[in-house]
């Protein structure tokens, strides 16, 4: 099942990085596992409360739960087709981890507003 974590731009701003992006979507065997291997990529919980993200804002990443997925999905849209917002054009806005290790990345198309 696949597991999608959405990132709260908490402070104003959205960690990107060689591993996350605004959207990370995680294959794996439940949703327990899924927190476990966000959590070994750097997505982190509880923000707000060990002083890493804004109060106001809130935190940066929250746990997933529930059944997943059947495939990679953004609000019930493949990341080929969905239409990102927040991020330059050719920038990385979502990755998929594969449970066998492969790593799909999808970018902002140009001309996209």
């Amino acid at each position: 099942m696949f597991y999608h974590f959405n990132q709260n731009n908490s402070g104003g701003w959205c960690h990107n990085d060689e591993d996350l992006c605004q959207h990370v979507i995680i294959e794996a065997e439940n949703a327990a596992k899924a927190n476990e291997l966000a959590e070994s990529i750097g997505i982190y919980f509880n923000g707000v409360e060990d002083n890493l993200d804004c109060s106001c804002c809130g935190d940066r990443w929250r746990r997933v739960w529930g059944q997943g997925d059947d495939e990679p999905l953004l609000y019930g849209t493949h990341p080929a087709a969905y239409t990102a917002h927040f991020v330059e054009p050719g920038e990385v806005f979502c990755r998929v981890f594969y449970l066998d290790g492969r790593i799909a990345e999808f970018r902002r198309r140009l001309g996209v507003i």
